[in-house]
């Protein structure tokens, strides 16, 4: 009988930017893609131009690195990609849908997505008192996606209730706002930077940025108290342990 050779399957490699992504853990994969997006955000929000796509892709990119970085745990991954079709369907066909509900519902769903997964992001952080790299950058992953979920309610109240909003630019004003110009206002307002040219009119947009920037600055206190407090819990164990090894060393000597 003839001998049968097993040839083994080529292995898939990954590009290497990617591997050194994922060797980082979920949390710094979710960070590039926003620092990416927030980078570019300002330059293709070109509603009609082509650009505008490149904008879609990425958003879309954040989404699934979102639901990447919650997937931990399968009733939060079950939970992020219930929320994920709305999302997908609000960044992709809301533009063209001529149904105004369906267009509200998609908004309402791109809204709830970043909160939950901000709010899981958050709550891994939070989760145990061991303090790693990818905690860290979770926390900032959580703090990012805040910023978005507040733009996307500020988008949608300006849809329920139009001129929601005023934009000052230069001895003009208008009440039309592009979604980059609200990203804009929600992390002026999450940061307690308050330029001032963008302004709420309405009572809900006004309650929703006093909510937006209170929450900012008490999570920047808090969750920075945390982590550092892990960090000094971590060294004083070490040091523990390093003098209780020294101890004993020296008992047995």
């Amino acid at each position: 009988m003839g001998k049968h050779f097993h040839i083994p399957a080529p292995k898939r490699r990954l590009l290497p930017w990617v591997q050194r992504a994922r060797a980082k853990g979920r949390s710094f994969v979710l960070l590039c893609t926003l620092v990416a997006l927030l980078a570019i955000y300002p330059y293709v929000d070109r509603p009609g131009e082509p650009q505008e796509y490149g904008l879609r892709a990425l958003t879309a990119l954040v989404m699934l690195a979102a639901v990447y970085a919650v997937s931990q745990r399968r009733r939060s991954l079950v939970f992020a990609l219930l929320l994920l079709l709305p999302a997908m369907f609000h960044n992709w066909l809301q533009p063209q849908s001529s149904f105004y509900w369906l267009m509200i519902l998609g908004m309402v769903g791109g809204a709830l997505f970043y909160l939950y997964t901000a709010g899981s992001v958050l709550a891994y952080v939070l989760r145990g008192s061991e303090i790693t790299d990818d905690k860290v950058y979770g926390a900032i992953n959580a703090y990012l996606l805040f910023g978005f979920a507040f733009a996307s309610v500020y988008v949608l109240i300006d849809k329920l209730m139009p001129s929601s909003f005023v934009i000052y630019t230069g001895d003009e004003a208008r009440t039309v706002l592009t979604n980059s110009e609200m990203l804009y206002f929600s992390f002026c307002t999450l940061t307690t930077t308050g330029f001032g040219d963008i302004a709420p009119r309405t009572h809900a947009a006004q309650s929703v940025a006093i909510l937006e920037s209170v929450g900012g600055v008490l999570y920047v206190a808090v969750i920075i108290a945390r982590l550092v407090a892990g960090v000094h819990q971590r060294a004083t164990e070490a040091a523990e342990d390093a003098e209780a090894e020294e101890i004993s060393e020296t008992g047995e000597g």
